[in-house]
């Protein structure tokens, strides 16, 4: 630490020993006291740090507790769904085998009723055959009633020759007459 002596063998006096051992104390405050004053920023700042951390741990905190019911509600919401998806899934093949039952019969009824328009489609065959000899048998008919009528205007016509003849009329019918 402190010598009292140098090489050249003087001993310093008592005076300039004790001043120069009071200026290396006094050095050696001021550093420790920059050193305190240092810890004490430094402490001031991981004061102001650890404020600020448990600042943010409590908004972390309080938004993992909004995160939780958020899942709570969601979980919820979830089994919710899975009940209603069950319900309707459910529904669904229900509705699923009423459809196959009603295709089963649609097709039935289907088979049925192309049966009965092929019957039909025969019946009106027929009936249109029986339709077309009844038209020309009208048809027929017609032809002969019109030549019996062309008939019966000519018998006129020859009666009215044949009185005119018996009356003693040389006259003859006239065209117009016939």
């Amino acid at each position: 630490m402190f010598s009292w002596g140098d090489k050249s063998g003087k001993k310093p006096d008592g005076e300039t020993a004790a001043n120069e051992q009071l200026r290396t104390l006094n050095q050696l405050f001021r550093t420790k006291c920059d050193e305190v004053e240092d810890l004490q920023e430094s402490l001031r700042v991981t004061k102001r740090s650890l404020a600020e951390k448990a600042i943010e741990t409590e908004a972390i905190q309080s938004r993992n507790d909004s995160l939780e019911k958020q899942v709570e509600l969601l979980t919820q919401r979830l089994e919710e769904s899975r009940a209603l998806l069950q319900t309707r899934t459910e529904a669904a093949e229900q509705l699923a085998a009423r459809l196959a039952e009603a295709e089963q019969t649609l097709g039935q009824r289907h088979n049925a009723l192309a049966d009965e328009v092929e019957t039909l489609r025969g019946s009106l065959k027929c009936n249109n055959e029986q339709l077309d000899a009844k038209e020309q048998r009208i048809s027929t008919l017609r032809n002969k009633m019109l030549m019996t009528e062309q008939g019966i205007e000519i018998g006129k016509l020859h009666i009215k020759q044949l009185t005119s003849l018996l009356s003693g009329s040389p006259q003859r019918p006239s065209i117009v007459d016939r």
